[in-house]
């Protein structure tokens, strides 16, 4: 088994000014296999990128990306941004990227054609359950990844995170038992923020 610590859970310390770069040396102290650096944590990418990467290098640790953004916006269209948050995934020598699917049902395009310019034999691509009725349904997930597989996109996985299924209050069993085929890995919460 790989164990990846999210910076989320040292959040208390990001908020107090502790960077993710620092949290790398933690991570590594802990035990950990990698760490799973979030987006929206980084104050200065130009500095702490490069840094994250020679930090994780140095602990022998994997590196993994969080970015809160989507694949699909609320017209359907590819988000533009795709391509600027793998640039920054590929400074860090990051091994896997996390998105929210968005919204998938509004797509009309070519996925093959339109996701083929994402670096996906290098970056392991993955999408999870977020809080939203547009991308945080077992169903709307599962139409994604389903189109994926057909378009030939076998690289494109799923996050099974487990504390977004108590807050939309759906059954996180059956959740896991649909999502089974596509899941890369699973995302736990802490033992006092689950409603279970």
């Amino acid at each position: 088994m790989t164990l990846i610590l999210n910076t989320w859970i040292f959040e208390n310390d990001v908020k107090k000014g502790v960077s993710q770069v620092d949290l790398v040396k933690r991570v590594a102290t802990l035990g950990a296999d990698g760490i799973e650096v979030r987006r929206e944590y980084f104050k200065d990418f130009d500095v702490e990128l490069a840094a994250v990467a020679k930090a994780a290098r140095e602990n022998d640790l994997i590196v993994n990306y969080s970015v809160p953004d989507v694949i699909f916006e609320a017209d359907g269209t590819i988000n533009p941004k795709l391509p600027q948050y793998f640039a920054e995934g590929k400074q860090m020598g990051i091994a896997k990227i996390k998105f929210n699917t968005g919204n998938f049902s509004s797509y009309h395009g070519d996925l093959a054609k339109d996701l083929s310019k994402l670096p996906l034999a290098e970056i392991k691509m993955n999408v999870e359950n977020d809080q939203t009725p547009v991308s945080g349904t077992p169903d709307a997930i599962i139409k994604f990844l389903t189109a994926a597989r057909n378009a030939g996109l076998n690289s494109i996985g799923y996050v099974y995170d487990l504390g977004n299924w108590a807050f939309t209050d759906f059954d996180a069993v059956l959740a896991a038992k649909q999502l089974a085929p596509y899941c890369d890995y699973i995302r736990l919460c802490p033992y006092n923020w689950c409603k279970f």
